[in-house]
């Protein structure tokens, strides 16, 4: 079984899991856009209910299934050759690989979540949520769900997250999404993960969010639903979810700004069901601060978003019509 994060693709993949001479091979398309970071893996059993239910090969892209071969067939020589690009043809592979993991056996369903929930925190990619009942689910090392990809579907783009997991040796202290329209991070933002100084005090503890992908703007829609006192408001709105995260941890939401911009205006709506009419509205008086950058929410807690729950937020405007013009990424 191998796993591995891509930022870079654009030739064959060939997945050999037989002998030398290619039987038993599995190959598909990349299918994939240049420059854009995706998430392979490919695994292989003897046993068709070991690798993942009814799968004996499989290789899949972004916790996927694109290709499958579900006759189990043992192999029986020492080689298992595994091609990035065409074995033969003249297409070698042409590509970054940022992080690769193999496996000397078969790993069942549930650590394959596991394990590519670990590359897709690390690395800001979004795993699938076709699929089964528990596609784009992330889980820990010791099973916890991170992310619940069926809990509000129509938030599952650009799921990003921060978090420590010791069994894993990840400890992400920053993150931002494929479209940087938003970062999520501890302490200050930094050039990357490693140069981040923030620390995250307990071990398997997270904050996931992910986005509905509506217009980083004002609209007619979103001022249809705002809590009193707020006059306006962006469309756009995230889920997040808090996974025993005790630690404060800054969002940064990007846009371009027209014009000047009163941060005394600005707060955070937060609500637990999505309908923004009813949201708490929060601004400096609870512990948070505005800055700009595009926008960055800083001292977020588990006092704003408690402890193993699930709430969603967006930004609003007190007492003035949006003075900005947020181009949607």
């Amino acid at each position: 079984r191998i796993s591995m994060h891509i930022p870079w693709v654009d030739n064959n993949f060939y997945w050999d899991a037989g002998d030398a001479f290619g039987n038993h091979r599995l190959s598909v398309n990349w299918n994939s856009s240049i420059n854009t970071p995706y998430l392979w893996s490919s695994l292989y059993s003897t046993n068709s209910g070991i690798s993942l239910p009814g799968t004996a090969q499989a290789i899949r892209r972004d916790g996927f299934n694109i290709a499958s071969d579900n006759s189990a067939s043992p192999f029986t020589g020492t080689n298992a050759p595994f091609y990035l690009g065409k074995s033969t043809g003249g297409n070698p592979f042409n590509s970054r690989v940022a992080e690769f993991i193999a496996y000397t056996g078969a790993v069942d369903a549930n650590q394959n979540i596991k394990i590519e929930s670990y590359l897709g925190i690390k690395y800001g990619i979004t795993l699938s949520n076709a699929g089964p009942a528990n596609a784009g689910d992330y889980l820990s090392s010791d099973g916890s769900v991170l992310w619940d990809a069926s809990l509000f579907p129509a938030y599952h783009n650009e799921v990003i997250g921060i978090g420590r997991d010791d069994a894993q040796a990840l400890l992400q202290k920053q993150s931002q999404s494929s479209d940087d329209s938003i970062r999520l991070f501890v302490d200050v933002l930094a050039i990357d993960n490693v140069s981040n100084t923030g620390s995250i005090i307990a071990d398997n503890s997270f904050v996931l969010i992910g986005s509905d992908r509506k217009r980083l703007s004002s609209t007619t829609a979103a001022k249809a639903e705002m809590p009193p006192f707020v006059l306006d408001r962006i469309e756009r709105e995230w889920k997040l979810t808090n996974s025993n995260f005790n630690d404060t941890y800054s969002i940064e939401i990007k846009w371009d700004i027209s014009g000047p911009i009163d941060l005394s205006v600005v707060c955070l709506l937060i609500d637990d069901d999505g309908d923004f009419s009813n949201a708490t509205v929060l601004g400096p008086a609870d512990g948070l601060s505005f800055s700009l950058g595009s926008i960055i929410v800083s001292g977020i807690n588990s006092s704003h978003i408690p402890i193993n729950s699930t709430r969603f937020i967006t930004v609003g405007f007190f007492d003035v019509d949006l003075p900005v013009e947020l181009l949607d990424f």
